[in-house]
């Protein structure tokens, strides 16, 4: 397209997905730029529309800016440029501008952003704000977001009352501007209150994002129980405060957004976090000198990450695509043969464009 011509437009989680907010274009320098505040959760995702033609986005989920530029097209579901203000020690109501470079003859598309303070930032940045509202997602309402009351003098903070059905159980979870790409949820379904609730407190919350599954707090009593439940969202963290019969709990989100897990035989090992993108882990091989495994997000395997070919193996690391996470893995592992004894580091690496160096190993 002419790209003087074309409409590119911006949406996202910081527009509530609008279609309305038009990139800038710089003659001179040949880029579109958009600007927009950050919210209270110091990360926002957007992708790029070309009016009359699809959308640019990148070429995985939830990722930087390095990533693999496609479109004109349509994206799958998930395939988003996440902004993490937390890298950048940003705070809420931080300015970012996207700068968008698009070669007209070559095809070639480069994105970046960074926090900015100039005035063209500013101004572009104030046609966008937006308020951003919490909802309930519940048993009790046929799963209907419900929207949460704002605390009056308590920034960021919703509360939501309700009581115990007739079945003596009911479960919930939120979303952020009722946006099921924006949910709010513990690692793994736990218990609130009731049966099961001990200890349920050490789960993390997650989001918002767009990887649920089906993962809610479940609470258990008596109908007619009634029950307070008290979400904070501010500065990048989320916590839960449920209360019943003057006892409270609290759930909090981790310093870190995601955990990835080596999935073995034996069980789950933890890979340790090298930086924003790598995480690796060392298995020692057993008596039959064989090692089956995929990655999982939070010791979740329906947030697997495994190879398109089931048993990619003895030393063909690089024939098989890594996809997910997402549950569509089952039966689909990598295999490691070495000698008894062996130290073998697995490593994740989420930068990388070819997916079939994703996930990588080596004996140490």
């Amino acid at each position: 397209p002419d790209l003087r011509e074309a409409e590119l437009l911006v949406t996202g989680t910081f527009n509530q997905w609008r279609m309305t907010d038009r990139m800038d274009y710089d003659d001179e320098r040949q880029i579109h730029t958009f600007a927009f505040e950050l919210g209270d959760t110091l990360v926002e995702r957007f992708r790029i529309h070309c009016a009359g033609i699809g959308d640019i986005f990148p070429a995985s989920e939830d990722t930087s800016m390095d990533a693999l530029i496609l479109g004109p097209g349509r994206p799958p579901a998930g395939h988003l440029w996440a902004i993490d203000g937390r890298e950048d020690q940003a705070s809420v109501g931080t300015i970012y501008r996207i700068t968008l470079r698009w070669d007209s003859a070559t095809g070639q598309k480069q994105i970046s952003w960074m926090p900015s303070t100039d005035e063209r930032s500013l101004e572009l940045a104030a046609s966008v704000r937006t308020q951003h509202a919490y909802f309930a997602a519940t048993s009790w309402s046929g799963w209907t977001p419900m929207e949460m009351q704002a605390v009056r003098g308590e920034p960021g903070v919703y509360e939501m009352t309700f009581r115990i059905g007739g079945y003596g159980h009911e479960e919930f979870y939120f979303l952020r501007d009722r946006d099921q790409r924006q949910a709010i949820y513990p690692s793994h379904s736990c218990h609130a209150f009731g049966r099961g609730a001990s200890g349920s407190t050490g789960v993390p919350i997650r989001g918002p994002d767009h990887r649920r599954v089906d993962n809610v707090w479940a609470v258990a009593g008596t109908t007619g129980d009634l029950f307070h439940v008290r979400l904070r969202v501010a500065d990048g963290a989320v916590e839960l405060r449920v209360s019943a019969h003057s006892e409270a709990r609290t759930w909090s989100s981790p310093s870190a957004q995601r955990t990835y897990y080596l999935w073995v035989a034996s069980g789950f090992v933890p890979m340790q976090p090298q930086n924003t993108d790598v995480h690796t882990a060392r298995l020692r091989m057993g008596p039959d000198g064989y090692e089956e495994f995929q990655i999982v997000v939070d010791e979740d395997p329906r947030q697997a990450i495994y190879p398109e070919l089931p048993f990619a193996e003895h030393g063909e690391q690089h024939a098989s695509f890594a996809l997910g996470p997402d549950s569509m893995g089952r039966g689909s592992f990598w295999g490691i043969s070495e000698a008894e004894g062996w130290d073998v580091e697995v490593r994740l690496d989420l930068s990388q464009l070819d997916r079939r160096k994703v996930v990588t190993w080596r004996v140490c």
